[in-house]
C-alpha cells in the first residue's frame, strides 16, 4: 500500500524511501500507511467558507458586516408620556437615514414595544404612551447589507406632563401664533439654500445643549423628515427662545 509523509503529507512512490522528498522530514518506519486526507480536509473547509459567505449576502449578514453605527439617547429623563422620546442613529459623525429602530419600555409588570424610522437627520421618534413610571428603555437598530447593527439602552422615568404649548393649545383650541415671536424673514434668511426647508446643519446654536437642540427640532419636525418647513421652523424658534422650561432648563 502506498505511504505518505506524516509531517506534510507527501505521496512516497519510493516506499523504501528514508527522507520525504517534498519536505526531506525523515521517514520513520511506523509511518501511517493510509489515504492522504489533507487535500479533503482543505476542499471541506473551503465549502464551508463559501456556505458562510452565501449566507451573510442572502441574509445581510444578519447585521454583523458593514459599516459600523451607534445609537444616541437624545432625549433625556424624565420623559413625557405624550411627548416625543428621540434617539439617534449614527455612523462615524452622519446621522444614518431611513433605517428601522426598535424602542423597547420595560418595567418589572410590562413592556412596551414601538417601532420608528430615523429621518434624513437620523432622528427617530415615538411616543411613549405608557403609564408613569420608572422605566429600562432598550433601543436597538438589527443591522442590514450595508450598516452594522448596534444598540444601547438606559433608564427614563416617564411622566404625564403637560408642556406650557400644551396648555395654550388646550386653553385656546388652537397654536400659538409662533411665527410672532421671531424677527421678520428668520426662516427666508436661515434657509440658506431656498429650497423651502431649514435643516439642523443650517443653525449655528450656541448656549443650549446639543442634544436638548435635536430633541426641539425632532418635537417640530411633524412629518419626521428631517427638516423644517415654514411653520416647523418657526415652532423650533418658540420652543429654542420661551420654551426652554419644558425641556429642563
Amino acid at each position: 500500500m502506498t505511504k505518505y509523509c506524516s509531517e506534510c503529507g507527501e505521496k512516497l512512490n519510493d516506499e523504501n524511501a528514508s527522507f520525504c522528498p517534498q519536505c526531506g522530514e525523515r521517514v520513520n518506519e511506523d509511518t501511517k500507511v493510509e489515504k492522504n486526507n489533507k487535500p479533503l480536509i482543505l476542499g471541506l473547509v473551503a465549502i464551508v467558507v463559501v456556505l458562510i459567505i452565501a449566507i451573510a449576502f442572502v441574509t445581510g449578514g444578519f447585521g454583523l458586516f458593514g459599516e459600523s453605527t451607534s445609537i444616541l439617547l437624545i432625549s433625556e429623563s424624565p420623559v413625557s408620556n405624550s411627548g416625543n422620546f428621540t434617539v439617534e442613529l449614527v455612523s462615524g459623525n452622519q446621522g444614518v437615514s431611513g433605517k428601522d429602530i426598535q424602542i423597547t419600555f420595560k418595567n418589572s409588570t410590562n413592556s412596551y414595544d414601538f417601532t420608528a424610522i430615523t429621518d434624513n437627520s437620523g432622528l427617530a421618534n415615538v411616543i411613549p404612551n405608557v403609564g408613569a413610571g420608572e422605566y429600562d428603555v432598550e433601543v436597538k437598530f438589527t443591522g442590514d447589507d450595508k450598516y452594522s447593527k448596534s444598540s444601547t439602552s438606559g433608564k427614563f422615568n416617564v411622566e404625564t406632563k403637560i408642556t406650557e404649548i400644551d396648555s395654550q393649545v388646550t386653553s385656546t383650541r388652537t397654536e400659538p401664533d409662533y411665527e410672532s415671536f421671531s424677527y421678520t424673514h428668520s426662516f427666508e434668511d436661515t434657509d440658506k439654500n431656498g429650497d423651502g426647508y431649514v435643516y439642523l446643519s443650517d443653525m449655528n446654536i450656541a448656549h443650549t445643549p446639543k442634544n436638548i437642540v435635536k430633541q426641539m427640532f425632532a418635537d417640530s419636525d411633524s412629518n419626521g423628515d428631517g427638516r423644517l418647513n415654514h411653520d416647523e421652523y418657526y415652532k423650533f424658534m418658540y420652543k429654542l427662545n420661551y420654551d426652554k422650561s419644558s425641556y429642563g432648563l
